[in-house]
C-alpha cells in the first residue's frame, strides 16, 4: 500500500500532457509541404520531358524512325557507251550480280564475312577492311554468278544484312569490238573511287564505292560519261526483310562518247603489232617483247588507230 504523504506538506500534481492531432503538428506540416513540393517539381520534369521528345524533338525521332525502317538503295547510273567514228561500240555494260553490306546491322561479324570471303571467292581482309572503314554502308560490288550468290543465300540475307543486285561499273565495263580488248590503251578503264579522289572537288558528289574512270578516255570523259545515280526508297520490317517501295528516283544515264578511231583500222594495228613481234622472235629477236603503233590524219591530227604491246 502507497505511503501517505503527511499533512501540512505540499504536494505536487504535474498537468496531464495535452496531445494535438498529427495535422497540427507543425513539424509535420513542413514534411508534407516536402514531399508535395518534391512530387510537384518531378511531375514538372517528366511533363517538360514528354513534351519536349513529342513536341521539340519529334520531327527528329520520327526521322530517326523512318531511318530504321526504310533503306536507301543506290540505283546506279549505266555508264555511257564509247564508240568509234562509224558508231561501232568499243565499250558497252554488262549486266552481271553484285554484294554489299550494311556494317551498322551487321549481326556475328565472326561468322558471317569468312563465310561470305570463302563462299564469293574475296580474301577475308579485304572484306573486313571495308566493314571496319565504313561508316554506313558498302556499296555493292564484284560480279558474281547466280549460283555462287544462291549457294551464299543464308548469309545473303536481311538478317545478315548483306545483300545481290544488279552490278555495274568496273566489274561489268566490256571491250566488244573483237576478242582482243581493242583500244585498251585508249580507253583506259574503270575502278573503285580512292579516298584522295573523294576529297576532289570533280568527285564531290560521289560516294564511296563509286566506278570512276582511271585510265584513257574513261578518265579524261569521266564527267560525261558517268551520269547521275538515282535511288530506292525500300521499307522494311523489325528483320530488315523489304516490304514495299515507297519511292523511286530513277537514274540518269550517262552520255554516249564518239572518237575518232577507225575500229578496223584499229584491230588491223594490233594484229601487226602481234605478228611483228613474233616475226622477230623467230628471226632471232629475242629481246623484241613490245611495240606501239600510231596512225593519224596529218590534216585533221585525228588519231584512227593507237595501240601499245604489250596491252592490259
Amino acid at each position: 500500500m502507497p505511503a501517505v504523504p503527511p499533512i501540512g506538506e505540499s504536494t505536487y500534481l504535474e498537468p496531464a500532457k495535452k496531445h494535438r492531432p498529427p495535422l497540427e503538428d507543425p513539424s509535420t506540416g513542413l514534411r508534407l509541404g516536402i514531399l508535395l513540393g518534391t512530387a510537384v517539381i518531378l511531375f514538372a520534369i517528366i511533363a517538360f520531358r514528354l513534351w519536349f521528345l513529342q513536341v521539340l524533338s519529334g520531327d527528329y525521332y520520327v526521322s530517326l524512325a523512318n531511318d530504321n525502317r526504310v533503306r536507301t538503295v543506290v540505283l546506279e547510273a549505266p555508264r555511257g557507251v564509247i564508240k568509234d567514228r562509224d558508231g561501232e561500240v568499243l565499250v558497252e555494260n554488262r549486266a552481271g550480280l553484285s554484294v554489299g553490306v550494311l556494317p551498322m546491322d551487321l549481326r556475328n561479324e565472326g561468322d558471317v564475312l569468312p563465310k561470305l570471303a570463302e563462299i564469293l571467292g574475296i580474301p577475308y581482309e579485304e572484306i573486313a577492311a571495308k566493314v571496319n572503314k565504313a561508316e554506313s554502308r558498302i556499296p555493292p560490288r564484284g560480279d558474281f554468278g547466280r549460283r555462287r550468290l544462291e549457294s551464299a543465300h543464308g548469309y545473303i540475307s536481311p538478317k545478315n544484312t548483306a545483300w545481290s543486285s544488279p552490278a555495274s561499273g568496273c566489274g561489268s565495263r566490256t571491250f566488244v569490238v573483237t576478242a582482243r580488248t581493242v583500244c585498251a590503251h585508249i580507253l583506259g578503264y574503270v575502278g573503285e573511287i580512292s579516298e584522295t579522289e573523294l576529297n576532289q572537288e570533280r568527285f564531290r558528289t560521289l560516294l564511296p564505292g563509286a566506278q570512276v574512270g582511271k585510265q584513257g578516255v574513261e578518265v579524261t570523259y569521266d564527267a560525261f560519261l558517268r551520269g547521275t545515280d538515282g535511288n530506292r526508297q525500300v521499307e522494311v520490317d523489325a528483320t530488315g526483310r523489304p516490304k514495299s517501295v515507297r519511292d523511286t528516283v530513277n537514274p540518269i544515264p550517262g552520255n554516249n562518247l564518239i572518237t575518232t578511231i577507225d575500229s578496223q583500222l584499229q584491230e588491223a594495228a594490233e594484229r601487226a603489232v602481234v605478228e611483228g613481234i613474233e616475226r622477230a622472235h623467230a628471226d632471232g629477236f629475242n629481246d623484241a617483247d613490245a611495240g606501239v603503233v600510231v596512225a593519224m590524219n596529218p590534216n585533221t591530227g585525228e588519231i584512227l588507230a593507237m595501240t601499245s604491246y604489250p596491252d592490259y
